[in-house]
């Protein structure tokens, strides 16, 4: 969770709108709602680089949406 807020820190330097806009914490599933889909996608492949486990992210075709799901 400190890895997600530091992440969420440093990229709101670059950009003051980019917030985690919602958190829950269910057990062994973190979910996480971002306001830019560039956030997401940097979480994850953060998240990715430091625990290694499989990032897959699913972009949606029609809107500014994407999804990202890591395992270990």
């Amino acid at each position: 969770i400190a890895l997600i807020r530091h992440i969420e820190g440093r990229c709101w330097h670059h950009n003051p709108l980019t917030r985690i806009a919602a958190f829950a914490d269910d057990q062994a599933v973190i979910h996480i709602q971002t306001t830019t889909r560039k956030l997401a996608e940097t979480i994850g492949k953060e998240l990715h680089k430091t625990f290694k486990g499989k990032l897959e992210i699913k972009r949606s075709a029609e809107e500014k949406f994407v999804r990202i799901y890591w395992r270990d």
